[in-house]
């Protein structure tokens, strides 16, 4: 990010400070969801996965135009208040802040607001985050393929298909995609983002 971009991006209401724990000085972002945070936050989001909360570096990264409309089009203050107004608490912890419907939400509003778009009021039935569904009575009786579960089975046939990402271990404390290719080949742990054990390649 140019230091223009910076200057505008770090002038929006509320960032000047961490959007999760309120630390001065952030210097990470979630393209996802328009916001700045510390360097601490910043591993936090990084374990949500990218379908979740996408990272990039304030200084460190190149950001696509796009990217940069999102985070023009955000804030932290802006998205606080969005959440707050639904329910859910800017003190939260992260995973539970950004696991919610309202978040899930958010992030279809700012892409909108990105794009010059009239913003969504409520969630496409497919997209409602995995805690949401569960509570909702979607895994009730029916064995099979009953009605309402085509988002979770998506992702489990992504999964099945090409095991996404790995999760962090020992030997991966970050997560890398299983389609990256090296020199050597490696197995993630099962995980809810990878559920069976499966190689990949670093």
């Amino acid at each position: 990010m140019t230091a223009g971009d910076q200057k505008i991006v770090k002038g929006l209401p509320g960032n000047n400070v961490c959007c999760d724990c309120g630390a001065h000085g952030p210097q990470w972002a979630s393209v996802s969801f328009g916001n700045l945070f510390c360097l601490e936050c910043s591993g936090v989001h990084r374990s949500l996965g990218v379908h979740i909360s996408f990272v990039r570096s304030v200084a460190m990264d190149s950001w696509q135009p796009a990217q940069l409309a999102a985070m023009f089009a955000g804030g932290n203050k802006a998205m606080n208040d969005y959440l707050a107004a639904r329910g859910v608490n800017a003190n939260d912890p992260i995973a539970k802040k950004y696991n919610s419907e309202p978040a899930a939400l958010y992030k279809l509003v700012l892409k909108a607001r990105a794009n010059g778009e009239q913003e969504p009021t409520e969630l496409p039935p497919n997209m409602r985050p995995q805690q949401s569904r569960s509570m909702s009575g979607g895994g009730g009786g029916g064995g099979g393929g009953g009605g309402g579960g085509g988002g979770e089975r998506q992702a489990e046939e992504r999964r099945a298909n090409h095991c996404e990402e790995g999760a962090p271990s020992a030997l991966l404390p970050v997560r890398l995609s299983c389609m990256s290719f090296a020199q050597f080949a490696v197995q993630c742990k099962p995980s809810e983002a990878c559920p069976s054990r499966r190689s990949f390649y670093l």
